[in-house]
Order: C-alpha cells, then sequence, then structure tokens
C-alpha cells in the first residue's frame, strides 16, 4: 500500500513539472532551411536583419543658358565674344558612406509558441527586436530614399527680363514709392508690355533700348542729375534696384548660369561579393566632367569603386563554432554576431572610409529553448540583453 501512495505521489509530481515545463516551451524554426514549412500555426515569423552598404555621391552641375537674343548682341549692344550654345559641366562636391537594414530572406524563422505565452516586439518589416520586453522601445532605423534626389541650391532669378519672354500677358501696374530727404519720389518702373505678337528681333530691339534707359539712369543717379536729392540709404537702393534690372536684361543677350547639385545613392549588398583575401572591390559607376554620373550597367570598370576589406574578426569564433554544433542542438531564438568590415572609396581629391558592422558576413547563434528576455539590434540582428526569466 506505501509502494501505491509512493507512486502515486511520484507520478503527480512528474505531471506537473511536465505541465510547468510545457507551459514555457516553444520551438524556433528554420524556414529557410525547412524549405518553409510551419509544424503549426500559432506562433510568429521573424526576421534577421542584412546590412547594406550606403554609398551617397553628391554632383553639382554648373549650366550655361545662352541668351535668347544672342545674335543680336553685337549688333545692338555692340558685345564681342558672346556664347551661343549651351552647356554644362559637373563636378563631385561630396561622398558618404553609412549603413541600412534590410529583411534577410535568407534567415526567416518561425516560432512555435505552443503554451509559452512569449511576448514578441517585430518591426513592420518583419525583424525581430525583443522578447518578453515589457517597454517597447521605438527603434528610429537608419534610411534613405531609394530614388536620386534633385535638390536646386542655387534657382535662376526670375524678374522683369522674363516679362519680354513671356506669352500674350498683361502684367499688373505696380508703383513703388521711397522716402527722400524733402518729399516721396517714385521709383523708375519699366513700362508693360501691350503686344506680344513681335519678332524676336524687334523683342530685342526693345529689351536693348531698356538696357541703355537703365544705364543712363544710373548713371544720373551717381551724377545727381535728379531734380531731389536722395539720402545715403535711398540712393544705394535706388543703384541697386537699377543694376539688379540691367543685369536680367542683359543676361538675354548675354546668356546666364544656374547650379544644381543632386545625390545619387548606391547600394551594396556585401554577401553577393566574391572576396580575394579578404578584399572585394566594387565599380559603382563612371564620372565625366560633360556628362555627370554613369551607372555601369554593361559592367564595364567604372573610376568610382567601393573597397571592402572583410577585417575576419569573427575567425576563432568560427573554430568553436564548428565544435559546439556537433555537439548541441538548441531550438531556441537565433542572433546574429555581424562581422566587422573597413568600407572605403577614393576619387581624386575626395577620400572616405568608415568602419561598420555587416550582418549577414557574420555568424548565426542560438539561445537556450528557456523563457528568457530578449532584446537585440535591429540594424544588425546582435544580441544586446538576454536573461533567463526565473519562475
Amino acid at each position: 500500500m506505501k509502494r501505491l501512495y509512493f507512486s502515486i505521489i511520484l507520478g503527480c509530481i512528474i505531471l506537473v513539472s511536465a505541465c510547468a515545463s510545457s507551459k514555457d516551451s516553444y520551438k524556433v524554426v528554420n524556414l529557410s532551411t525547412n524549405n518553409g514549412e510551419k509544424e503549426t500555426t500559432t506562433g510568429f515569423q521573424y526576421m534577421l536583419p542584412k546590412t547594406l552598404i550606403a554609398v551617397e555621391v553628391e554632383v553639382e552641375k554648373n549650366e550655361f543658358e545662352k541668351g535668347v537674343y544672342a545674335e543680336f548682341a553685337t549688333s545692338l549692344l555692340g558685345l564681342s565674344d558672346v556664347p551661343s550654345n549651351n552647356n554644362a559641366k559637373y563636378s563631385i562636391r561630396n561622398i558618404n558612406i553609412s549603413s541600412i537594414a534590410e529583411p534577410d530572406p535568407k534567415n526567416v524563422y518561425f516560432v512555435d509558441l505552443g503554451n509559452s505565452g512569449l511576448n514578441l516586439d517585430i518591426c513592420p518589416s518583419g525583424i525581430l527586436k525583443s522578447v518578453n520586453k515589457k517597454e517597447r522601445t521605438e527603434v528610429q532605423s537608419k534610411s534613405f530614399h531609394h530614388k536620386e534626389e534633385q535638390i536646386f541650391a542655387v534657382k535662376e532669378q526670375e524678374g522683369f527680363a522674363d516679362i519680354l519672354l513671356q506669352p500674350k500677358k498683361e502684367m499688373p501696374k505696380r508703383k513703388i514709392f521711397i522716402q527722400t530727404d524733402s518729399s516721396i519720389q517714385e521709383l523708375p518702373m519699366l513700362p508693360t508690355r501691350k503686344d506680344s505678337d513681335k519678332s524676336a528681333e524687334a523683342k530685342a530691339k526693345e529689351a536693348a533700348d531698356l538696357i541703355m534707359s537703365l544705364q543712363k539712369k544710373r548713371i544720373s543717379l551717381i551724377s545727381g542729375e535728379f531734380e531731389e536729392q536722395y539720402n545715403p540709404e535711398a540712393l544705394q537702393f535706388l543703384y541697386d534696384k537699377l543694376n539688379a534690372l540691367e543685369k536680367q536684361y542683359l543676361s538675354l543677350f548675354i546668356g546666364k548660369n544656374k547650379t544644381s547639385t543632386s545625390k545619387k545613392i548606391f547600394y551594396v549588398d556585401a554577401a553577393n561579393l566574391t572576396f580575394n583575401n579578404g578584399k572585394s572591390d566594387v565599380s559603382l559607376a563612371s564620372f565625366s566632367e560633360n556628362k555627370g554620373i554613369e551607372t555601369n550597367e554593361s559592367g564595364l570598370q567604372g573610376d568610382i569603386v567601393l573597397h571592402i576589406n572583410n577585417l575576419n574578426t569573427l575567425a576563432l569564433l568560427s573554430e568553436n563554432q564548428k565544435k559546439s554544433e556537433k555537439k548541441t542542438v538548441s531550438e531556441g531564438f537565433v542572433y546574429r554576431i555581424p562581422e566587422m568590415v573597413e568600407v572605403s572609396l577614393n576619387y581624386k581629391d575626395i577620400s572616405v572610409s568608415k568602419k561598420m558592422p555587416v550582418a549577414q558576413l557574420g555568424k548565426t547563434m542560438s539561445l537556450p529553448n528557456k523563457k528568457m528576455k530578449i532584446v537585440l539590434d535591429p540594424e544588425t540582428g546582435a544580441l544586446q540583453e538576454a536573461k533567463i526569466i526565473k519562475k
């Protein structure tokens, strides 16, 4: 009878233990090596990140736009050697190297929750951030615009000179008055255009006459031929206005320059590269002063080359991992230990170099299959915190 009671009590202890164990049990399955098959539908799917090396090249474009009346510059204004063709010159202003993270399709995992009641915090992209962490941390992931940005740094000024180039359109009448020492004077304004159906030569003649008129007004202002005496501030204001108007009209004959800057971003996945003695070179694009950046779609070698040097910081870990893999098999959460690389790019007088972790060049490791508090770096998948939760 005593043996029977002892057997019943022992069985109850084993049953309670098994229930407690099954309550906290879960299993992490690698879908990338399991043909994407899930053993159950009760669970979550997460991914580890991979690193893309981002190379941002900032290009400046100096563009000359010939004057619409360039052919009349000599006959109407007596100007010589006026450019008659449009042209543009490009130059590289700056190069920046950084990294961004995106989900790695080769590292997709399914967490079979069972009855464990795990609490997973996963990014919208599917990258795991934490397990059983009470407070959620908002992660501001580094990102770039995947489309080429066009940023105009200097825009050509539009003013009274553009009136002559517009279609039929009446300009609103506007007057500007300025305070002098003894009275209020009206600032000389250019007449509005009433007829746009004129030949190019007639319009050029009109612009040339306005230039001559502005020059005379400016000379009169400097020489003091106006009836009223202006204070120094008013005199400077009038002079600057007349000078600006003359330059705008003059650009119709001699042309104008405008400068803009644009950014082109290249993304490199180090996992797709071939390393020779830990080094790999990537030809990103070609550059010329006349054409700017040209991508190497044909596979030809360009002069913008990215150099990647694998620092091989995980060599010792690789040997130890091979030994441990033969002894133990874990079904816990998988994380990354990223490899460090040095990335550099040299172009003429621009030189940039940066060390950074690259997730997919590193190793994947598994944690014990226990109820734990786990925090991962969403940029690399590296383990930031791991703590077994005591019952």
